[in-house]
């Protein structure tokens, strides 16, 4: 019944949302359920990039049916739900361990550290309310663009606080949310995956009218370094967002990729590459803002030129350069500073590497970088970018799909 459903909106060109309540398949039963989770699973992925899935958790989803809201968009969950592929009465009997519904795959545990949920709520009311303000902000289909609406804001406001938003001292941290939301319409951003992956912002928002994705560092976390969990989080995002034909806006102040043993064991060179590997194949308009810091592979992972941004555009008080300022100048200038008798010739040292090297009119001498911006002006410029790219077509070399 439900894959009936299911090849009616493919074909009608029409989104899906789930409710899902589910025990998993009936045991008594055994094969037949199976092969109807395996016709239920290669719907959600034949349909995926083609209509928007999205789930709704209530109660507990266990089991075979877990998979099926995996392979969907979206995933909002109620606070009191869970959702896992072997419930603790399994658990118990193949691996002797005691757990309960909410440690396994509470909403909790997912919204936090899966990353599974993409919006999380208290009552059930509310889910279905947040699921109305998702679908406001997507097509119905892969052939179609996203709602526009009505702009009753000012088009040309300057957002005069964004001058004095981020910090000077380029080692302070801010929260990143305090430059998005005064670009957008009505102040307004839509977030998903909030509790995960802090130090990476992605979600929705409107300019002009327009729909538009929102992928930005987040200094308050982690510095805005991107571990693995940021990568993965934002590649999902980019890809969603160039599936369904909806421009892509980033914020960038990132001092580099997470390194270290916990990064490589873990996987991050495949898993890290999954950010890359989205922003260079995503077809869509892409526009970034070089907030503050944007040095080494994060400086090319998070929108630039080099893998396919279309604008790019920098705050006055960027940081653009390969490496971090200070190491490259303590390797540049190691027998200066060596011999160098107090601090302040040291700083000295590092403010020439930075003057010479790492300020944005260097990368925007070189057309690195599109233009360099004031902040207040951040809302017009990217309007004005938005509608110069608007007929934007390109067309992928041919082949069955990319890995």
């Amino acid at each position: 019944k439900i894959c009936a459903l299911m090849d009616t909106a493919a074909e009608a060109g029409i989104p899906i949302i789930g409710i899902c309540h589910s025990g998993g398949l009936r045991l008594h039963e055994t094969l037949g359920p199976m092969e109807m989770f395996g016709q239920l699973f290669k719907r959600n992925s034949n349909y995926s990039g083609v209509i928007p899935q999205i789930s709704i958790i209530l109660g507990v989803v266990a089991g075979g049916q877990a998979y099926s809201p995996g392979l969907t968009d979206f995933i909002l969950m109620t606070k009191n739900s869970s959702i896992y592929i072997a419930g603790p009465a399994f658990v118990k009997a193949q691996t002797g361990q005691e757990i309960s519904d909410q440690e396994l795959g509470g909403a909790l545990m997912h919204a936090r550290v899966s990353g599974l949920v993409d919006i999380l709520t208290d009552t059930e009311d509310e889910i279905f309310q947040e699921a109305r303000s998702l679908f406001q902000f997507l097509p119905l289909n892969c052939h179609e663009s996203p709602p526009t609406i009505p702009c009753q804001d000012n088009l040309g406001r300057c957002a005069d606080v964004l001058d004095t938003t981020v910090p000077e001292q380029s080692q302070k941290p801010y929260d990143m949310h305090q430059v998005i939301c005064p670009v957008f319409d009505n102040q307004e951003f839509k977030e998903l995956k909030p509790d995960f992956a802090k130090n990476m912002i992605t979600g929705f928002a409107r300019l002009s009218g327009k729909v538009v994705g929102v992928v930005a560092n987040q200094p308050r976390f982690l510095g805005g370094v991107i571990d693995i969990k940021a990568a993965e989080k934002a590649a999902r995002f980019v890809r969603f967002c160039d599936a369904f034909n909806i421009p892509i806006i980033t914020f960038q102040d990132s001092p580099a990729y997470l390194i270290g043993k916990k990064m490589e064991q873990e996987g991050m060179i495949y898993k890290g590459a999954k950010l890359l590997y989205a922003y260079a194949e995503a077809t869509v308009p892409k526009i970034t803002i070089i907030v503050r810091k944007a040095y080494a592979g994060a400086y090319i992972a998070m929108g630039s030129q080099y893998i396919g941004a279309d604008l790019v555009y920098a705050w006055p008080g960027a940081e653009i350069s390969s490496v971090g300022p200070k190491t490259a100048a303590s390797i540049l200038f190691r027998k200066e500073i060596a011999k160098a008798k107090d601090e302040n010739e040291i700083e000295t040292l590092y403010r020439t590497y930075h003057d010479n090297y790492v300020n944005p009119f260097r990368a925007a001498s070189l057309r690195h970088v599109n233009d360099i911006i004031e902040p207040r002006d951040t809302r017009s410029v990217l309007i004005n970018s938005l509608s110069i790219l608007g007929g934007k077509k390109q067309v992928r070399l041919e082949r069955k799909h990319g890995n």
